[in-house]
């Protein structure tokens, strides 16, 4: 009789980690699932870290490849990490109430997503009482384990419970508008009540930051720091803007009955908080589907002046309003490096980053580089002394599905390269094409 080959689970182990890299290889992983228990055991971990959900998709599939093996074996919940509610309408939601029994379940959640579609905000208000209850109730249950946070495109939501959210390391909040219960316009909800007693502390700092259109909920959460909030943005390292609803004009306009704050006010805010520990800066330029006219950065967006301590900073200008009017969004660009230049504090600037999102309208990119004084400004600036940290300047060129362009790049890319003599003598410019 022929002895079976048992091998040590530790080996067993490495050899499910070696064949989900770099991320699961599902029907790999399924298959090795089924050579035993020792084998199953490990598989699991992958085969149900991450569980996506999409609008645009029919959850039936879901529901078989992954919810009905959790609600026939419960314990599988612990596996999973990520949860990600994406391309979600209200509706959604309420066309499948059978699949709220499932939350409960993710007992060991690390990083929940709730994503709106392109198209149409979730409206909190109308989603079912049993919906709300338990999505509120999954951030409460695995909040000691919740690191990473991203709320977009949510209307008429109550966020208090994220001001007590100490243990986050990341919070991504986009297109947020605060229900009447929460509404800074209507007075401060504060002191906020008490986290519940039974609540383990797992306190920490959160660390990245991502706003975008989200004004008030920005505004809310800075004053609940001082009103019984137990976020901390002070020692913020990561910091990401989106650039819409800066108000650039200047005016002093009432806006008591408008939802969307803009975003200038609270910005200012937070970065009278915590700019002197970041480290990392990105900015995406955001331009509204219909852009009627050519907007300027709001003044503290490119104040690199502000964060002595700044070691990465990138920027993703969309020129997609910029095509008709033959102009880039870039001379702002060239003035804060000019400004940060000339600053009294070292600058640990080393590496820079800009991404360029053309849009199908410009039928060739060519004139537009010949014709632009950018490239060579931006030479002469990152040039000084002042940026002798300065080791990789990275420029990434997103052209979409214009296939004219990739005629006409290598032209493009020598006139990019002769128009910066300086950092390409320097070595370290590096283009790049998608």
């Amino acid at each position: 009789m022929r002895k079976k080959l048992k091998l040590p689970q530790e080996i067993v182990d490495m050899i499910v980690d070696h064949t989900q890299a770099p991320w699961p290889h599902s029907r790999t992983l399924k298959a090795l699932g089924l050579v035993s228990r020792a084998w199953y055991k490990r598989t699991r971990v992958y085969l149900f870290h991450e569980l996506n959900f999409s609008g645009d998709s029919t959850p039936i599939r879901w529901t078989t490849l992954r919810f009905k093996p959790l609600q026939d074996n419960p314990s599988l919940g612990y596996h999973v990490k990520t949860l990600n509610l994406e391309s979600m309408t209200h509706q959604w939601f309420n066309d499948w109430p059978d699949l709220i029994p499932v939350l409960p379940l993710l007992t060991a959640l690390t990083t929940l997503r709730i994503v709106s579609t392109l198209m149409e905000d979730i409206d909190w208000e109308l989603l079912l009482p049993e919906w709300r209850i338990a999505l509120y109730e999954l951030m409460q249950m695995a909040s000691p384990q919740i690191t990473s946070l991203r709320l977009d495109g949510i209307v008429n939501i109550d966020i208090t419970q994220i001001a007590h959210y100490s243990h986050l390391d990341n919070l991504i909040l986009q297109n947020i508008v605060l229900s009447s219960d929460t509404s800074l316009q209507d007075g401060a909800p504060f002191p906020l009540p008490p986290l519940p007693s039974s609540q383990p502390s797992n306190s920490r700092s959160l660390r990245s930051l991502h706003v975008s259109a989200c004004g008030e909920a920005l505004a809310f959460l800075l004053s609940a720091r001082n009103n019984g909030g137990s976020l901390d943005l002070s020692q913020i390292t990561k910091l990401t803007l989106g650039t819409f609803q800066f108000d650039d004009s200047g005016d002093s306009e009432d806006e008591s009955d408008d939802p969307f704050i803009e975003m200038d006010k609270p910005w200012m805010s937070l970065l009278d908080l915590c700019s002197q520990n970041i480290r990392t800066y990105r900015v995406i330029q955001e331009v509204p589907s219909i852009c009627m006219y050519i907007s300027r950065f709001h003044s503290s967006v490119l104040d690199l002046k502000r964060f002595p301590n700044l070691v990465d900073f990138s920027i993703a200008l969309d020129l997609t309003g910029f095509a008709k009017d033959d102009v880039f969004p870039t001379p702002q660009v060239v003035a804060a490096f000019d400004a940060l230049s000339k600053s009294s504090h070292p600058i640990s600037l080393s590496t820079i980053k800009i991404e360029f999102k053309i849009p199908d309208a410009i039928p060739s990119f060519y004139p537009y580089v010949c014709r632009e004084t950018f490239w060579g400004k931006l030479d002469e600036v990152l040039a000084r002394p002042a940026f002798a940290q300065l080791k990789e300047l990275c420029m990434d060129f997103y052209f979409g599905n214009n296939f004219l362009f990739d005629e006409d790049w290598p032209t493009t890319e020598i006139v990019i390269l002769a128009k910066m003599p300086l950092l390409q003598q320097k070595g370290i410019m590096k283009l790049d094409v998608e």
